[in-house]
């Protein structure tokens, strides 16, 4: 009789366990650290729709992590998924956080999960950036370097308080491109730099052909050093433009696992 009931336990879905209809399984939340990263997975939960859970990447390298979710593995009642996020970088001594979802029925199960952690690629911080010709503000502004090729977008605005100016890029390269904003100033006419108002959005990650926009902002210049509106504004990039040989990281298994009294207290 124990071993038909926890078959039962088993087999039966989990949206007729415990005598009711579940909303939600929740599972528990886990913190490891390996390879100089600190992996956070939390906030994992399943309905009759989709299952997802936070992924938090701390990097305590030297080095930026490439992460390609698309390559990590969910094993769930004997199936594996790949998930389909975007690919992130995390910057040295950073994190960043990432959604992993999947939709879809049958994801709604009252046991633990395996999480294969791969994907994750480190790149040298010693990496030589591409060399940027410096470009002038302009709605026709453009920007070739190794494998990227950019161009403004028609979201431009030129002001004496903001200026904002868009960018498409496209990497054509036969590596990895990452495009850091951290690193874009802008200079004027007194040849004062001034960093990009958005130099704390996380870096973007290239594959071979990706095009992708990013805007480049500065707002409250001191008109000490010249009116945004009508002086010449020029884009010194620096570095921010990476063209990377990646470095694979072992894959890391994680179990999820089924929290029932967590699930039960959701009913």
């Amino acid at each position: 009789m124990k071993k038909l009931l926890l078959f039962l336990a088993i087999a039966l879905p989990a949206s007729i366990l415990f005598g009711q209809p579940l909303k939600k399984v929740i599972y528990k939340s886990q913190v490891v650290e390996k390879n100089g990263l600190v992996i956070t997975i939390e906030n994992a939960v399943s309905t009759d729709h989709t299952i997802k859970f936070k992924l938090v990447i701390k990097n305590n390298t030297s080095d930026y992590v490439v992460f390609k979710p698309n390559e990590s593995v969910l094993t769930i009642s004997g199936k594996d998924h790949n998930p389909s996020e975007k690919w992130l970088a995390i910057r040295p001594n950073d994190k960043e956080t990432v959604i992993i979802n999947l939709d879809g029925a049958g994801y709604m199960v009252t046991e633990n999960f395996d999480y294969l952690l791969d994907g994750l690629y480190s790149v040298s911080s010693s990496t030589q950036a591409n060399v940027c010709p410096n470009t002038l503000v302009s709605p026709s502004a453009t920007m070739a370097s190794g494998g990227f090729t950019c161009s403004a977008d028609k979201f431009y605005k030129k002001a004496t308080a903001r200026t904002d100016i868009k960018f498409n890029c496209s990497y054509n390269g036969s590596k990895v491109g990452i495009y850091e904003p951290n690193r874009v100033m802008m200079k004027m006419k007194d040849k004062t730099e001034h960093k990009n108002y958005h130099s704390d959005f996380s870096p973007l990650v290239f594959a071979k052909g990706d095009t992708k926009g990013f805007m480049c902002t500065w707002k409250d210049i001191l008109t000490s050093s010249g009116d945004m509106k009508t002086d010449d504004m020029t884009i010194i990039w620096h570095d921010a433009f990476i063209e990377a040989d990646l470095k694979k990281i072992p894959a890391q298994k994680y179990t999820i696992l089924y929290d029932e009294d967590a699930t039960k207290a959701k009913k």
